[in-house]
């Protein structure tokens, strides 16, 4: 017997709870295929979104917990030596910056910074 369009639309119907479901499967599915990349290159994760860094454990971990359940154009692969030497020029940079500013409202240097700065 074939049915009406009317009667497979009732029968195909999804609530938008089933729908937002479905599509967060498919998404921790993304993103544990993206792990598994990571694994394989020895690279860690980066959400663009928060701008946060994880090993591909901890990211599988929130995964399984039902956190950072983000699309998969959130993330990339990066390597863990490129990130940690963009942290190290911004520590540096923030150094200078803040030996400028012990200089310029001449703050006891031996208070506020362990190492000698020029011109004291």
């Amino acid at each position: 017997m074939l049915l009406k369009n009317t009667e497979i639309k009732k029968e195909n119907k999804m609530t938008l709870d089933e729908i937002k479901e479905r599509k967060k499967h498919f998404i921790k599915i993304d993103l544990l295929n993206l792990i598994d990349e990571a694994e394989k290159t020895n690279q860690i994760i980066k959400s663009h979104y928060k701008d946060i860094l994880f090993t591909p454990a901890e990211l599988r971990i929130e995964i399984i917990n039902d956190r950072f359940i983000w699309g998969r154009k959130n993330w990339s692969l990066v390597s863990a030596q490129d990130e940690f030497q963009k942290i190290q020029k911004e520590i540096d940079a923030l150094s200078v910056k803040a030996k400028e500013f012990i200089k310029k409202y001449k703050l006891n240097a031996n208070f506020y910074w362990t190492e000698e700065i020029d011109g004291d």
